[in-house]
């Protein structure tokens, strides 16, 4: 099988709906053979930042790999800054890059858009993406092609595919059957037994979910233990879409101890179970002594962290599973019902706008996402009741 026919197998095996990016010269062979093919849209842009975020938006909506195509140097180097974000808030983006052929490289002269050397491209990347693969071996590009797809899906991070000029034609194996990982029974009895330990000695949990629930798939069994438990939660900012908000067990977004009621909970609380956070201090409003060691437990992809016991290979969403078949008794406390009344804001102000638009929204039938701007928007759109996370 050619190359190429290979790539866009592996895309639609993996929930690729549309490719974006931008022509360059040693990424065209590639776009050329895509458009004969037609089988998935192809959006152009014209700045590379642009196309990255257009194509992590993609990935957020979508909750599966989506793809960016640019070439090589100039191209894909000046993509940094927006790959480097997808990197920080865990988003399955590829970019592939283009390559110079072999020729290219043997012929002694120092390539157009190439930095300190050949490799600079992949070497940069490599801070900010968790594969890179080379399609410069005919045998093993399927393999390397599923390697990268895999890493993204499975790590919910960028990954790059760095493709040469003259590979696209190459003919290749298609790597075998793709089966999801399965859990570790035993790993995650383990996991799952000392975390209901813990919430069985507690007498007043509360817990803080972030987005990484949404990217691995586990929104519904967070509100499910949250519900069955009768367990308070809590969003991050980046976190706050994710969840029902009309769940009764709901109780707002942690922004800073100026959320009245989730800054409360939490410096209440004597165990607060942190799931699928990205910790980073804009997230936390940079108020880490909310979260001291001795009551929090950490859930994540892959990682369950309590005291000095780590437990490495538990995916988020079936350690959630298996927690919710432990013998735990539900909290008696009331829970209040939260207070969901937006302030009046002043005649014209950020706010005011963002109010607006969620009203006029708000009176449809289809989910039109939000996407805002750092600052003052940010805050502002924190008015409006969202939709989807992105």
């Amino acid at each position: 099988m050619l190359l190429v026919d290979a790539l866009l197998q592996e895309l639609d095996l993996f929930g690729v709906k549309q490719l974006f990016g931008i022509p360059g010269d040693f990424v065209l062979p590639l776009f050329e053979q895509l458009q004969q093919r037609n089988q998935l849209p192809l959006y152009y842009l014209s700045h590379e930042p642009s196309a990255v975020f257009a194509a992590d938006a993609a990935a957020r909506i979508s909750n599966n790999p989506s793809v960016v195509l640019l070439t090589y140097g100039a191209g894909a180097l000046n993509a940094v800054n927006a790959v480097a974000q997808a990197y920080v808030e865990h988003v399955p983006l590829v970019v592939i890059a283009g390559f110079p052929s072999v020729a290219e490289i043997n012929s002694g002269l120092q390539i157009h858009h190439q930095a300190k050397h050949i490799d600079s491209q992949r070497d940069i990347y490599r801070e900010i993406t968790a594969c890179q693969v080379r399609l410069d071996n005919p045998e093993r590009a399927g393999n390397d092609i599923r390697l990268a797809f895999k890493t993204a899906k499975e790590q919910n991070l960028p990954v790059l595919i760095e493709i040469p000029r003259d590979a696209v034609l190459f003919n290749t194996t298609v790597a075998a059957m793709y089966t999801a990982p399965q859990p570790d029974i035993a790993a995650l009895t383990l996991a799952a037994e000392h975390l209901a330990e813990q919430l069985n000695y507690a007498q007043n949990p509360v817990i803080l979910a972030g987005v990484d629930v949404r990217r691995f798939g586990a929104v519904a069994e967070l509100e499910a233990l949250a519900a069955t438990l009768n367990i308070p939660f809590v969003s991050t900012l980046m976190g706050r879409a994710c969840f029902n908000q009309q769940q009764a067990q709901y109780q707002g977004v942690f922004l800073d101890k100026t959320d009245t009621r989730p800054a409360q909970l939490l410096r209440e609380a004597d165990l607060i179970l942190q799931i699928g956070v990205i910790k980073t201090d804009s997230n936390f409003a940079a108020n880490a002594e909310f979260f001291p060691a001795e009551k929090l437990i950490e859930l994540g992809q892959q990682q369950l962290v309590i005291g000095k016991e780590n437990y490495t290979d538990v995916a988020l969403k079936p350690l959630l599973q298996a927690l919710l078949l432990q013998p735990i008794a539900p909290f008696s406390a009331l829970i209040p019902k939260l207070n969901q009344a937006q302030p009046k804001a002043q005649a014209l102000s950020a706010t005011s706008v963002v109010q607006q638009l969620d009203k006029q929204l708000s009176k449809g039938s289809l989910t039109v996402p939000f996407i805002s701007d750092i600052g003052d928007c940010l805050f502002a759109s924190l008015h409006a009741n969202p939709s989807l996370i992105i």
